[in-house]
């Protein structure tokens, strides 16, 4: 008999024959018993075996035997377990994935069921078929579909349809072909001067969304006061604000997706401005060795190097050799002499900015007097110097002597030596000071040394004025002297100064210095004359000076009667006036006279003499009174009168 899985399986033997009957069932030859597994009964003489929840391994020959005292009978039967036919069920269905453009993807998925089972993949609805875009397969109820060179149309969704002859069950996912990023435009690297903004930017492909990072070396950038980055339209940048060199490097940018990530690099240079880290130092060098000036420097390539001297370009030739690299320069002097000291200036140059460095170069030069000392003659108790200036490379030493012995400081001797200037210097000097002095100079690589007399003299007068000149004015045309008397001690020179100026004789101005009596004489003075004018005495010993303020005047007119009084006729009694107008320079003085008497304001006179109108009036005239009244008028350049006559009538009471 046939059965099915899981069916419960019943066989059933009835039997005759004298009691007592032992039956057994057996399968295989093997003797089966009840158990959770078999059920056997023997009943009114029926004998039936039930098989529980049958299965596969239940298959088989089945015999029952049954015997008594006198003998035993039996009989078999085949029973064969077929399996259940159950309809297709999926146990792990299909998932949503994200395949990688061009490349594969596995979608699977596992069913259970009777076999036969017939398996069919489905695009949006359209049926595949295997081959070398979709490869399919089935193994161990297992459902494969093996999608080639994934293209952006491979999306979608996807179905695996299982069927046998109970029925059929299906599965479904959505399949996302997502494009990894990369990039269609690159950033270009950037060389950029220090305090400038700079932006990178990078354009990118792929399936959004995307995260966009950047990093400066292996340290990630984060958008603030000092950068910003964003992403816009498939287009990320980088912005830098403010660069420095610091933020001179390589710049990397990341991009990921779901499906994977891509970075591409670019550079940065800052450019560094040119900056010595040695400058030049002084140097100081004997004549006849080689100057040798050396700095170093950093800052972005290309450098320029300048040198100067004394602020002159210099060049290479056969004395001047320069050397320079990416990061030093040399300049060396051959053969060095005094003309080759000075200021030397070292300027390096970039697109970034400029650095200056100088040195001073000096010639290791013996001491020389550029002024040397002078024969000198002063007074007994003068105070007085010999002094000399001196050239040369320091340090220079001074020694002072006086013939063979050297001098040292001592209350009537000091000595200084400041700004290459020395003087010896003699608070009151006696004739014992007399003699040769010697001032010696000395350095590391020469001496020099010069003389002079010193000599002493009793004690001289130095000149004063004992008549000192005096303002003066005088008329254009006229001559003019000025005259000053002097003491002091011979010889005095005198000077006539104008106006500062000094004059020399010709042929208006005459100056002579005779028996201490000195004379400036302007023969015809002109208007260009008025101004200060100075004697200057000067002796050995001293210098005086006068001065007085010259004054030329236009010429002047003498005065000039041009209304003259008349005579008058008057009784005794009453009062007369005489009056007259003159012309002629300022200041003019008017006097009256009787008879050639000057006769004054007062008693019985009154006299006015108001707009150049001269008036005389007699109060109360009497025969005492008659007489020839004379009016006389006078300047600094002449004078004139004029006379009325008075006679005077009656006698009165």
């Amino acid at each position: 008999m046939k059965v099915t899985v899981g069916d419960t399986c019943t066989l059933e033997c009835k039997v005759g024959g004298t009691p007592e009957l032992s039956i057994g069932w057996f399968k295989d030859g093997k003797e089966l018993t009840s158990s959770q597994k078999y059920k056997i009964t023997f009943y009114n003489k029926v004998s039936s075996l039930k098989i529980l929840d049958s299965e596969r391994e239940d298959s088989g020959l089945y015999t029952f035997e049954v015997q008594n005292n006198v003998g035993k009978s039996s009989c078999t039967a085949s029973v064969d377990v077929l399996d259940r036919i159950i309809q297709p069920s999926f146990t792990r269905k299909l998932k949503e994935m994200h395949g990688i453009l061009a490349s594969s993807v596995v979608l699977e998925c596992k069913v259970a069921g009777s076999p036969p089972i017939a398996v069919a993949w489905f695009h949006n609805g359209h049926k595949l078929t295997s081959g070398e875009k979709h490869q399919i397969t089935f193994t161990d109820n297992v459902c494969g579909l093996q999608i080639n060179s994934l293209n952006s149309s491979d999306t979608g969704t996807y179905m695996c349809k299982a069927a046998n002859v109970a029925g059929s069950d299906e599965t479904k996912a959505v399949l996302t072909v997502q494009e990894p990023p990369s990039f269609v435009k690159e950033p270009e690297s950037v060389d950029i001067l220090p305090g400038r903004s700079v932006t990178f930017s990078a354009t990118v492909r792929g399936t959004p969304p995307f995260k966009v990072k950047w990093f400066r070396g292996v340290n990630e950038l984060i958008s603030g006061a000092k950068c910003n980055i964003s992403l816009e339209d498939l287009i990320t940048k980088l912005e830098l604000f403010d660069v420095e060199p610091f933020q001179s490097g390589e710049y990397t940018c990341v991009v990921t997706n779901e499906a994977g990530k891509v970075s591409c690099t670019t550079q940065l240079s800052v450019k560094e401005p040119a900056v010595f880290v040695k400058k030049l130092s002084d140097h100081c060098v004997e004549p006849g060795k080689s100057i040798i000036l050396e700095s170093k420097y950093t800052g972005s390539l290309p450098i320029s190097v300048t040198w100067k001297k004394n602020g002159v370009p210099l060049s290479p030739s056969e004395k001047c050799s320069i050397t320079t690299t990416e990061k030093s320069c040399i300049l060396e002097i051959l053969n060095s002499t005094k003309d080759d000291q000075g200021e030397y200036i070292c300027v390096v140059e970039n697109e970034a900015g400029e650095d200056i460095c100088e040195a001073l170069v000096t010639t290791l030069e013996p001491p020389s007097f550029i002024t040397p000392l002078g024969p000198l003659e002063v007074s007994v108790g003068d105070y007085t110097t010999l002094q000399c200036q001196v050239s040369g490379t320091p340090e220079i030493t001074i020694s002072w002597y006086k013939g063979d012995t050297k001098l040292r400081s001592t209350p009537e001797y000091k000595m200084y030596f400041k700004d290459n200037v020395a003087t010896l210097i003699f608070n009151k000097v006696d004739v014992s000071d007399s003699g040769e002095y010697i001032c010696k100079a000395e350095n590391s690589v020469g001496t020099a040394s010069s003389k002079a007399i010193l000599s002493i003299q009793e004690r001289k007068r130095p000149p004063s004025f004992a008549r000192k000149l005096k303002d003066t004015e005088q008329t254009v045309g006229f001559p003019v002297k000025f005259v000053c008397r002097l003491n002091g001690s011979e010889p005095i020179s005198v000077t006539w100064y104008k106006d500062g100026v000094p004059l020399r004789d010709d042929f208006n101005v005459q100056a002579s210095y005779i028996d201490n009596v000195a004379t400036l004489h302007l023969l015809q003075t002109e208007m260009s004359h008025t101004g200060q004018y100075s004697c200057t005495a000067t002796n050995p010993v001293g210098t005086a000076t006068s001065s007085a303020k010259f004054t030329v005047t236009e010429p002047k007119q003498a005065p000039l009667f041009d209304i003259t009084p008349e005579s008058k006729d008057v009784p005794v009694g009453e009062s007369v006036d005489f009056e007259c107008h003159v012309t002629g320079a300022q200041p003019i003085q008017v006097t009256w006279a009787k008879d050639g008497r000057e006769i004054r304001t007062g008693g019985n006179y009154a006299i006015t003499f108001v707009a150049n109108t001269a008036h005389l009036r007699i109060l109360r005239v009497g025969k005492g009174d008659s007489g020839q009244y004379t009016c006389q008028a006078v300047n600094d350049v002449g004078k004139d009168f004029c006379s009325a006559q008075l006679n005077v009538k009656g006698t009165g009471i």
